[in-house]
């Protein structure tokens, strides 16, 4: 029969650890983006171009960092549909702020 002891778990490091903490990007709480109501949050719902420049799904943001050369990425969770159901698709996605088309108000925890 396996041993049941507990193991010791590896702490987590930095992010980016090859990279000077200068060079490392901020995480940011909000992020305004000119010509919209409501500013990009965690939890906040926007939609985006896609690869074909039309706005497809919907993306929920998770985090967002700005890089030291001033980049912002949004990091955010795609569904290809409003409301979950058996044909819905998701994935993880990275923006940039030009491929905002639209910030709703709903906010998802």
């Amino acid at each position: 029969m396996a041993k049941l002891t507990r193991r010791k778990r590896a702490k987590s490091g930095p992010r980016y650890p090859w990279l000077t903490p200068e060079e490392r990007p901020v995480t940011l709480d909000t992020f305004k983006i000119d010509g919209f109501r409501y500013p990009l949050e965690v939890g906040r719902v926007f939609r985006a171009k896609d690869y074909d420049g039309r706005a497809r799904g919907y993306h929920t943001v998770r985090k967002i960092e700005q890089w030291p050369d001033g980049r912002v990425e949004i990091s955010s969770w795609w569904t290809s549909t409003r409301l979950i159901n058996a044909r819905t698709k998701a994935q993880w996605h990275t923006k940039l702020p030009e491929s905002v088309v639209a910030i709703t108000r709903e906010v998802r925890i």
